[in-house]
């Protein structure tokens, strides 16, 4: 079939797609139907740009949205152009079948340009017809799935509309000192005579912070995106309930961002009283955040609740020393433990000493299916004792530099990428220690690895000085689809792996930032005082 044949196809299925697919798609269950139908995207495009492909990602597991992690169906999709017999001339189009899905799933379309959509809930059998008008900047759904999609889009816009109209501040322990600063004083009162957006430049105000954080769980039951939800009456209840929860976790994630903010700042050594504050102020509304009902179905197939319920665990055993991973054991049971206990084993089994063998003991009560999968490929990025097999990445110049070479030596692997603040962290407060200490000792090699995806950005920031430095071994994996990436399971930065002159891995995450700790670890490593132990799993 020719492929203008193939896209008036499709755009005629997404006309009458749910008379084709309604006998396929069915309501959802846990678990899903095992046949499952496909979803199905026509759409146009007008716009000043020539778009030439879209990337297309289905996640019918939905929990982070970390390619690394769980990788979704990854279509590439051409973009053609539009033609006077079909109405479409001066505009662009596409097609999108998806392979058959078997339960709410959750689908982007991205283009050079930015997201078409992102992270949108889509039905095993919908079909939509979308027009995406760059020139009036608005975006116009049709066909038998329109409600599904607009609901979506104008959430979004009640969103950002939200957003917008807060006012805008700015934490400086001297706010006349950067007032004085370029010009700053006279541009600050312009925008707001001109624009009336006030902007407050200040110190760090912790009670102000922490009011704010109080008022933020309390304002999750009422968002103004809650009443446009229930006025929905023509999608599935399904639909609605999935999309409720998917946007009030999803507005969760930045109250407990500000949360995580106070607990860093409190937990300075001279501040330790402010944690005090935190737990009287807000831990009864952690504990029992007023939410509206949300059934054990919805939050399996939400895109957000895991990590919504991520956050509120780990602030309680933030504030109250309770272990989150012994919380999710007690409190949860069948699929919706195991999509939790996955999770956090992903957030968490990289940052503990015994991440390994926490994962292990998890994998324990799984006995199959695809968390078992994803917890199986996190062991191996823990796995110690095997050897590093051979890979081969950029070095400086934009020659191939294989870590084979290196054999004989012991190695610390540190993984960064440009715009990590924690990566400059790392590299100012223990690696540039390390450099100091082996600068001269030929035995041990530090190697900086970047994961951007193009030479031209990662030489800009090598350059700076903020991740790395000339004195450290520079390489390069152009992007997170790297072997080495993925054979480590790299999904939080930054990531250091520990390799023993031998060549087989000592340790990978859960490594010490204190360079002082993290030297003797070293020496000890080198000079084959400290043993590496050899896991196995088994499948």
């Amino acid at each position: 079939m020719k492929k203008k044949t193939f896209i008036s196809f499709l755009a005629l299925l997404c006309l009458f797609g749910s008379e084709l697919y309604g006998q396929v798609a069915s309501p959802p269950t846990a678990g899903g139907s095992p046949e499952g139908a496909p979803a199905v995207i026509y759409g146009e495009i007008n716009s000043f740009h020539d778009y030439d492909s879209l990337t297309v990602q289905i996640y019918e597991q939905y929990i982070w949205d970390n390619m690394a992690l769980f990788r979704p169906i990854t279509l590439k999709v051409p973009v053609e152009e539009g033609t006077f017999i079909t109405g479409t001339s001066h505009r662009q189009v596409f097609s999108i079948a998806t392979p058959p899905i078997s339960r709410p799933s959750h689908i982007s379309i991205q283009s050079e340009n930015g997201y078409l959509l992102k992270d949108n809930l889509v039905f095993p059998g919908d079909s939509v017809r979308a027009l995406w008008d760059d020139k009036k900047r608005q975006v116009i759904f049709n066909g038998p799935s329109e409600q599904l999609f607009t609901a979506q889009y104008r959430l979004s816009l009640i969103d950002n509309a939200e957003r917008f109209g807060k006012s805008r501040s700015i934490n400086t322990a001297d706010p006349e000192e950067l007032l004085a600063r370029d010009n700053n004083r006279m541009l600050l009162k312009a925008h707001s005579d001109r624009y009336g957006i006030p902007v407050h430049i200040g110190p760090f105000d912790f009670k102000g912070h922490l009011k704010e954080l109080e008022e933020g769980f309390r304002s999750l039951s009422k968002l103004p995106g809650l009443k446009y939800l229930d006025t929905l009456s023509n999608i599935s209840q399904a639909g609605r309930e999935i999309l409720t929860a998917d946007y009030i976790y999803r507005k969760s994630a930045h109250v407990f961002n500000r949360f995580f903010l106070l607990y860093s700042y409190a937990g300075d050594p001279s501040r330790t009283s402010m944690v005090n504050d935190l737990k009287d102020v807000v831990l009864g509304d952690i504990k029992d955040l007023r939410l509206p009902d949300i059934s054990k179905v919805t939050q399996l197939y939400s895109a957000h609740f895991a990590s919504h319920e991520f956050n509120r665990l780990k602030s309680i055993e933030l504030l109250e020393g309770t272990s989150a991973h012994q919380t999710i054991m007690d409190d949860y049971s069948g699929e919706l433990r195991e999509r939790l206990l996955t999770y956090y084993l992903f957030r968490e089994s990289k940052k503990m000493d015994n991440g390994l063998e926490r994962t292990l003991a998890s994998l324990e009560t799984i006995r199959g299916g695809w968390y078992r999968e994803r917890l199986l490929e996190l062991v191996s990025g823990l796995q110690t004792g095997t050897e590093l097999p051979s890979f081969t990445l950029m070095d400086t110049s934009g020659r191939e530099f294989n870590l084979d070479s290196l054999k004989g030596k012991t190695l610390l692997l540190d993984f960064w990428y440009t715009g990590c603040k924690a990566c400059i962290s790392y590299h100012r407060n223990t690696l540039s220690k390390l450099e100091e200490h082996f600068g001269g000792n030929p035995d041990v090699v530090l190697v900086s690895i970047s994961t951007d995806p193009g030479k031209q950005r990662w030489d800009k920031s090598r350059s700076q000085g903020k991740y790395t430095s000339d004195k450290l071994l520079n390489l390069c994996t152009l992007g997170t689809d790297h072997p080495l990436v993925k054979h480590f399971n790299v999904f939080s930065y930054p990531h250091q792996v520990l390799v023993g002159k031998d060549h087989r891995v000592y340790r990978t995450g859960g490594i010490p930032k204190d360079p002082d700790a993290l030297i003797t670890i070293i020496e000890r490593i080198a000079n084959g005082s400290q043993k590496d132990t050899l896991t196995t799993i088994e499948r």
